[in-house]
């Protein structure tokens, strides 16, 4: 649910019924992961430390910055409806491993420009 509608996202020109919509479902598709967070009652998907799941789940949480970007008045990162996801991106911030790898908004922007060369909208953003 969150890959396809990043896609649409991500490729959508200036369609404002398709961000709204994309990112409701990626909101939808968040809430899912903030459940599950709630269920296991621990810091990470992994328990108290990241595990499998945690790095899985952490390249999309990674580009949702962006995405707010892109989507402009669609906020996705809502501190009520996500008060575990939250933290949980603060949190895997700190992690060795994902601070290595560590791209922030602009870069996953500027290289999402390339690969959508005549969306205006996205290059406005940089």
């Amino acid at each position: 649910q969150i890959s396809t509608a990043l896609l649409k996202l991500y490729f959508t020109k200036n369609d404002e019924k398709i961000l709204k919509k994309s990112c409701d479902d990626i909101k939808s598709g968040l809430d899912v992961f903030e459940t599950e967070l709630i269920k296991r009652g621990t810091k990470f998907f992994g328990g108290d430390t990241p595990g499998m799941l945690d790095y899985m789940i952490w390249p999309w949480a990674e580009r949702l910055p962006m995405v707010e970007m892109i989507a402009r008045n669609n906020a996705l990162l809502n501190q009520d409806r996500f008060p575990k996801m939250l933290p949980w991106m603060v949190d895997m911030m700190e992690d060795n491993a994902v601070k290595t790898v560590y791209l922030p908004p602009e870069a996953h922007l500027k290289f999402l420009t390339t690969l959508n060369p005549d969306n205006s909208r996205l290059r406005s953003l940089l």
